[in-house]
């Protein structure tokens, strides 16, 4: 009959939802018409909305399923827009779901304007990439678009420019999700404690990150903290805040002064505990907790003294500090951090950092710096530690990110590599030289990211390709430096060997050691995971000077073998007790 595609607007896999909005269908309709259209050879463009009226974090889960379990050809994921004039319009400002949000941003990206008591403007939008990612990233949806591919070279231009429009989306939303804060309500959360953190117009960096981006990340990695808002001056953030922001443990928002009372009435619960901290101060990771325990237990009322200066203040409730707040008055919170009826606590001047005092400042970085040495560094890699974080100190400065760190050290690693297996004796202690430097630089990656809090799973699990490429690499070059310097040995057995012990040793750390937290990595496991390091560069680079490599790829042969069979027996007499 000549009809190939159909675009179905599913909207939701919730039914009560469906029915707030008057869809007038039921979700096992909508599954037996996909059954049947796909068994007639119908293409289905399937669509959905995030954000109706009813939507909870439990409902988009459902969507998510319903769309999974149906499995249209593709999906288009919008964000529910309150058009004016719309019924969803009236009932936004009836109800008061409006965020303030325009529909759009700067750049036509389609932001979420509704925010409800019980979900954030912040997860509806987050949602949407969620959606993508659990939709199009399932083995079966790659396997069905790739033999789609295979069948037909047009349907591969096709899908590989989409493919790579897709994943310019994910990583722009990536970069962005969290711009689309501004004015978020309140979580609905009785007692999950509520930070509000004061920015100044122009804020002093701590290693390279603004003092109000590095105190919502501590403050973020206390347990009893449920979100982060910010009161400022100016009527939007700084752009280049939102990537640092973007890892941030918790929720967070964004309330300009002039909006007044009335707005960060909607960004708070007034029943939850509040924490209030002073423009450019940072509170110390180590030392927070038990600042806050004892207000946090008493309830009471709590305002902390740095050289008696106010730089922290702790309600019981937030609408104590609401009702302190003069109406468009930036420098308002002065006043909360003052309140007469507050305990009083001095705080040592490590506990909590003055961000414009510039020796508490190289005070902090120093303590940063010395918190990057890990407790899984190889024995003899502590001294590269050493090296990587001067190197780091500078490299925070730059604009650069953690993965171009992660891929310089890989080419840098490859080159040496190179270098190491084909080259004179100058050039492959050249080679085993940029090895070690690729090392270096591996450490660095990791160090820029948490100093300029960059971290990521995908920066993460780059890292540990990167690491394993090198070792195989490394290993493999060693081999044919051998092979092409003494062939009448006959190195073919013990270099398959130690390549074969190679690949089993990573495998068998990726799953026993790396995929477990760190603060899990103990006993044994520390052991092991120090030895799987790199420490074996610095060999390499001996061996090399005195040209005696062989001497390497018999050891390694059989101690990556012995490496991996231990691993695993020690795990199962572990796992036995």
């Amino acid at each position: 009959n000549g009809l190939r595609l159909l675009l179905v607007g599913y909207e939701s896999g919730n039914q009560t939802i469906l029915n707030n909005v008057k869809k007038g269908i039921r979700l096992d309709t909508a599954q037996r018409f996909t059954k049947d259209a796909k068994a007639l050879g119908i293409k289905i463009h399937g669509t959905f909305i995030l954000g109706l009226p009813g939507e909870r974090s439990e409902t988009i889960q459902e969507t998510i399923r319903f769309a999974c379990d149906i499995d249209p050809d593709t999906i288009q994921v919008s964000i529910a827009a309150p058009y004016p004039g719309t019924e969803l319009f009236r009932q936004a400002i009836d109800n008061g779901w409006l965020s303030g949000e325009a529909l759009v941003d700067e750049r036509g990206t389609q932001v979420s304007a509704l925010s409800y008591p019980h979900l954030l403007s912040t997860e509806i939008a987050q949602s949407t990439e969620e959606f993508y990612r659990r939709f199009y990233f399932r083995p079966p949806k790659i396997f069905s678009i790739a033999k789609e591919m295979l069948a037909d070279r047009h349907v591969m231009r096709r899908r590989l420019r989409e493919g790579r429009e897709f994943l310019q989306f994910l990583g722009a939303r990536a970069r962005e999700r969290s711009a689309t804060l501004d004015g978020a309500p309140d979580t609905g959360r009785a007692g999950t404690l509520q930070v509000v953190i004061s920015v100044s117009p122009d804020s002093p960096a701590i290693a390279a990150v603004p003092a109000p981006v590095r105190a919502a990340s501590v403050v973020a990695s206390h347990e009893e903290v449920g979100r982060v808002t910010f009161w400022t001056a100016s009527k939007e953030l700084p752009t280049s805040w939102h990537r640092s922001l973007t890892g941030l443990r918790v929720p967070w928002s964004h309330v300009p002064a002039r909006a007044g009372v009335t707005s960060l009435r909607q960004a708070l619960d007034p029943r939850a505990p509040a924490l209030i901290v002073a423009p450019n101060t940072v509170p110390d990771p180590r030392q927070l907790r038990d600042l806050l325990a004892p207000a946090t237990v008493a309830q009471r009322r709590t305002t902390w003294l740095r050289q008696d200066v106010p730089v922290a203040a702790y309600y019981p409730q937030a609408r104590g500090v609401l009702t302190q707040v003069p109406v468009g008055a930036h420098d308002g919170f002065r006043q909360s951090l003052c309140a007469p009826d507050s305990a009083r606590v001095p705080v040592p001047t490590d506990a909590w950092t003055d961000a414009t005092d510039p020796a508490a400042v190289r005070d902090a970085e120093r303590r940063l710096l010395r918190s990057l040495h890990q407790p899984g560094d190889g024995y003899l890699a502590r001294f590269d530690r050493v090296l990587s974080i001067a190197l780091s100190r500078w490299l925070i400065r730059m604009p650069i990110t953690p993965n171009v760190i992660t891929a310089a050290s890989l080419v840098v690693g490859l080159v040496g590599a190179a270098l190491l297996a084909g080259g004179t004796l100058p050039v492959s202690l050249l080679g085993a030289v940029w090895l070690w430097v690729s090392c270096i630089l591996d450490g660095c990656d990791g160090e820029v990211a948490r100093l300029k809090l960059l971290t990521s799973r995908f920066g993460a699990r780059f890292d540990v390709a990167t690491d394993n490429v090198l070792h195989l690499s490394t290993f493999a070059a060693i081999a044919f430096h051998v092979h092409r310097v003494r062939p009448a040995l006959g190195f073919a057995w013990p270099s398959a060997l130690l390549l074969s012990g190679a690949i089993v040793s990573m495998a068998s750390v990726a799953w026993l050691i790396n995929r477990l937290p760190s603060s899990r990595r103990l006993g044994f496991r520390r052991v092991y995971e120090r030895i799987a390091s790199r420490d074996y560069i610095y060999v390499v680079i001996l061996l090399t000077a005195v040209e005696h490599l062989e001497w390497f790829v018999w050891a390694a042969a059989v101690g990556a073998n012995i490496f991996w069979v231990s691993l695993w027996g020690w795990a199962r007499t572990k796992r036995g007790r």
